[in-house]
């Protein structure tokens, strides 16, 4: 029997992007961290509206077990299916990133994984920087502001075109900005793949915007030759707008 991880008003299909941006009162924005410790389960009957029931559906740490006792999970993209089936592990061994997933249990299925990791923004171009900082009141500039990298983030061919993954993007905000979170982090990143449709995802469907104004910058930030093509952009969402 798996143990299985929930925090009740911020889950996958609980989540309201209006509600999101309501003030966030003590009831609402229950601890994640106490309640996932606890090992809570939701056991909230009513559907969503991509008609997967809260009762089916199960927050848990991707691992090795996880894997084997549930059916193959596949995203339909071969770096991604690669990562969730052996980096994902390598890289959590060595404390480089948590792995977390959501599980249908009446069918075994992962409907989607995604990867956490402590990061940060800083050493970025002035020109970017101030539009990093245009919310953060000048006395507490610093060199550097406190991140989480969602590294990975898939979705299981037989549940994508459900806006499943926005969910899981809503989730991941909600969580970072609880207040009773156990660590300060003011952004969300992203290293998107570098095409229309995944930037068309975060960046419309999820507010996230380029760290860097151009793939040039971006090069030069991040070492590539000019030459070179750059596969993947680096994105952000500023928190704030949520915790306000």
């Amino acid at each position: 029997m798996h143990r299985y991880l929930y925090f009740p008003e911020a889950h996958l299909h609980g989540l309201k992007r209006n509600w999101l941006k309501a003030k966030p009162t003590e009831e609402r924005w229950t601890s994640a961290n106490r309640l996932l410790m606890q090992g809570k389960y939701c056991q909230n009957p009513k559907c969503c509206k991509n008609g997967i029931p809260f009762r089916q559906l199960c927050f848990t740490i991707y691992d090795k077990a996880i894997l084997n006792s549930c059916n193959r999970f596949s995203c339909g993209n071969e770096d991604l299916d690669n990562f969730f089936l052996e980096d994902a592990f390598l890289q959590s061994d060595q404390l480089l990133c948590k792995n977390y997933c959501f599980i249908k249990e009446v069918t075994s299925d992962i409907v989607c994984s995604f990867t956490l990791s402590n990061d940060s923004i800083k050493n970025v171009p002035n020109a970017r920087k101030k539009k990093i900082e245009k919310d953060i009141p000048h006395t507490k500039h610093y060199s550097s502001y406190p991140a989480v990298m969602i590294g990975r983030l898939g979705v299981n061919e037989k549940y994508q075109d459900k806006h499943i993954g926005s969910e899981v993007i809503d989730f991941i905000k909600a969580w970072f900005v609880d207040p009773q979170n156990k660590t300060g982090c003011r952004f969300l990143l992203v290293d998107s793949y570098n095409n229309k449709s995944n930037f068309h995802f975060y960046q419309v469907n999820n507010g996230f915007q380029f760290l860097f104004g151009s793939e040039s910058q971006e090069k030069e930030y991040r070492k590539i030759l000019p030459e070179n093509d750059i596969h993947t952009r680096l994105m952000y969402f500023d928190l704030i707008e949520l915790a306000r």
